[in-house]
């Protein structure tokens, strides 16, 4: 999302952070990710390591974006102040899979085309939702009723 934030020039409108709800705190991004991330020519800082959420950095965000209804409803259940600013990334970019299914699953443990596919999904809606921030303005897509 970074990359796509500087593609618009975004970057001093927009900023972004990564944590996960199951995320092993200070681990390494996987070889498969750095490798197909460096084939799109993006490349990670050297310091890139794995957060879980916390409550501050809930509170902070403006828009937060899911990768599926299990991680959404357990999201939710925990910080149910969220639920106005909180989104499945897919169903934001109003890209659903097959039989209008939103969710981008984990590729954690799978092959590599898995991991390509899973990243594909991800950058299709990241694109997506940097054009609708970009031309219908950023404030006006972050309220959820």
């Amino acid at each position: 999302m970074k990359h796509e934030i500087n593609k618009y020039n975004l970057a001093d409108e927009i900023s972004v952070s990564s944590a996960g709800l199951f995320a092993l705190e200070g681990s390494e991004v996987s070889e498969q990710v750095k490798l197909l991330l460096e084939e799109k020519k993006i490349f990670l800082t050297e310091n890139k390591r794995a957060s879980q959420i916390s409550y501050e950095i809930a509170d902070q965000a403006d828009m937060i974006f899911v990768m599926t209804r299990s991680h959404l409803r357990q999201l939710l259940f925990k910080y149910p102040h969220l639920k106005s600013k909180t989104y499945l990334l897919k169903e934001f970019a109003s890209l659903p899979g097959e039989e209008g299914d939103y969710d981008i699953d984990d590729p954690y443990g799978q092959s590599l085309e898995i991991y390509q596919n899973v990243l594909e999904e991800i950058h299709k809606s990241i694109k997506k939702i940097m054009q609708v921030l970009k031309e219908d303005g950023y404030n006006e897509n972050c309220n959820r009723q």
